[in-house]
Formats: structure tokens, C-alpha cells, sequence
């Protein structure tokens, strides 16, 4: 019989892995300690050190069908081995390399078959829902347009006070109503460690009225608060119900000649140029 998840909790390895990755943000930790207990569960219990490389690739390949969920257990089998004292990695490493081969042929067979509507009507959409006064959509389409964001981007609180806003763990949209503006913050993104909290001053009048009116609302922010769900909620409420993978693809597809704007949708998103071009360029195929 397979251990369960909790079994691991008093575990001298588990932790050494929460020391190990303390200052890693707390969403971030969380992936980590879900990841390791799922390989953990897959090698049945046994250390994740003490597992040799080629079976934990074999086991990894046998068991899990997903690209993208080998890779994070692959990458939590590399960080434990390389906890003190540091162990080989070369074939896990090696094995991630062609999984990652593997996502990008998968990304360029996906693309080659989409057919996403033009931004203009994307923009239209979003000028729409503010004339019928359907603020939450507008809001959500609004920063998926501008600012290019992730679903677990658009869960956050809506305040209307500075110092409510000091959880270094939530999103927040603070309407400073003296100033007529909306300070958009996003501590909790996927890349976060990588490009830190991010900070944008969105002055639009309509945008600022908006919130306004949602807060006023109560119910209408946070989307959930669950937030394995929010993507859900951004599917239903998008353009289209195309969701902020395929409506990132439809911008890319747009300005795949501006660099400038390529340039800025990386830093607004927190997402590697590159990785733009490759994974979100249905042109790239």
C-alpha cells in the first residue's frame, strides 16, 4: 500500500527541503512540498535521495502522462539532490532537456491549429462591456489586454486603504480615491521569484470608476477563494471564454513584428522573451 501525502511530514528529508527553500515565496514553497510528497508517494516512500536517477526518470515516465507535471516532479527530485551534500543530477537534468523538447513540438502542433479572432474585436469587446456597465468582465478582459497577466494574476483583493494592502502573499487592487487612480500589486504570480513583486499605476478613468463600483459591490473580488479555481472563472468570464492562454496568443499573434511591445508585454507579464516568441507566437510553428 502507498504512503500517503501527510506521511511525510515528520521526515529528517522533508525537512531539509522546507529549510532548503525557505526564502522561496509562499505559493512557490507550496508547489514544492506538493510536488515532493506526489514523488515521494510515486517511489513509494522512500527518500527521494536515496532514489537512484534512472528511477526516478523510469518511474516518472511510467506513471505520469502529463509533459509539464514530469517536469516539476523531475525538478523536485534535481532540488533535493542537490540539498547538502550535493549529488549527481546530469541524467535527471539530461531527461528534463528532452521533456522540454517534447513540450515545445507539442506547443507548435497546438498553435498550428488555432484560429483566434482579431484584437480589434478582442478591444471592442472590452469598450462593450464597459457601455453595459459589466464591470467584473471589464476589469478581468482589461488587465488580460494591458497587462498581460496569468490567471493566479487576477486573484486579489480590491482596497481602498494603503495599509491594507501589506500581505507580501496577495494581489491587491488599491483604489486611491484621493489620487483617481488604481495601484494594481501582484506579489503572488508565477514567476515572482524570478522578477520580483510588481507595481503598476493604471490612471483610466473608466478603469478607476470600475473598481469603484466593485467594491462597493463586496461580493464581486476576490473571484474565489479557492484559488485552484480562478482558472475556471477567468475562462468564463474572457473574451469568448478563450481563457488568458489563448487571448495572450491572440496579442502575441498582433504584435509578433513590434518588439518594443514584445518587450513590454515580457516585463508586464514576467515571462522571458523567448519564451513569448516560442510558446505564445502561433506563427512559430
Amino acid at each position: 500500500m502507498r504512503p500517503t501525502q501527510s506521511d511525510f511530514d515528520e521526515d529528517d528529508e522533508f525537512k531539509m527541503l522546507l529549510d532548503f527553500i525557505k526564502e522561496k515565496k509562499e505559493a512557490t514553497q507550496k508547489s514544492y512540498k506538493a510536488n515532493y510528497r506526489k514523488l515521494r508517494i510515486l517511489v513509494n516512500g522512500d527518500n527521494l535521495r536515496d532514489v537512484s536517477e534512472d528511477r526516478v526518470i523510469k518511474t516518472v515516465d511510467r506513471e505520469i502522462e502529463k509533459v509539464n507535471t514530469r517536469q516539476a516532479l523531475l525538478n523536485i527530485a534535481i532540488t533535493a539532490r542537490n540539498m547538502t551534500p550535493v549529488l549527481p543530477t546530469g541524467k535527471l537534468i539530461k531527461q528534463r532537456t528532452t521533456n522540454t523538447n517534447d513540450v515545445e513540438a507539442h506547443v507548435k502542433e497546438n498553435n498550428s491549429k488555432l484560429d483566434l479572432p482579431d484584437i480589434t474585436e478582442f478591444d471592442a469587446y472590452i469598450s462593450d462591456l464597459y457601455k453595459k456597465k459589466k464591470y467584473r468582465e471589464y476589469i478581468i478582459n482589461y488587465l488580460m489586454r494591458n497587462y498581460y497577466v496569468r490567471n493566479q494574476d487576477l486573484l486579489f483583493d480590491t482596497v481602498t486603504v494603503k495599509r491594507d494592502t501589506i500581505d507580501s502573499n496577495l494581489n491587491y487592487l488599491w483604489l486611491d480615491s484621493k489620487k483617481r487612480r488604481v495601484i494594481y500589486i501582484r506579489n503572488s504570480y508565477k514567476t515572482v521569484d524570478t522578477y520580483g513583486p510588481k507595481t503598476y499605476v493604471i490612471e483610466d478613468a473608466d478603469f478607476v470608476r470600475a473598481v469603484k463600483f466593485c467594491h462597493k459591490l463586496q461580493y464581486a473580488f476576490p473571484l474565489t477563494d479557492s484559488p485552484e479555481k480562478i482558472g475556471y472563472y477567468i475562462k468564463k468570464l474572457s473574451f469568448k471564454e478563450l481563457g488568458e492562454g489563448a487571448i495572450l496568443k491572440m496579442i502575441i499573434s498582433h504584435y509578433k513584428d513590434d518588439i518594443h511591445v514584445l518587450k513590454e508585454i515580457s516585463e508586464k507579464r514576467g515571462t522571458a522573451l523567448d519564451v513569448l516568441l516560442t510558446s505564445y507566437n502561433i506563427a512559430y510553428s
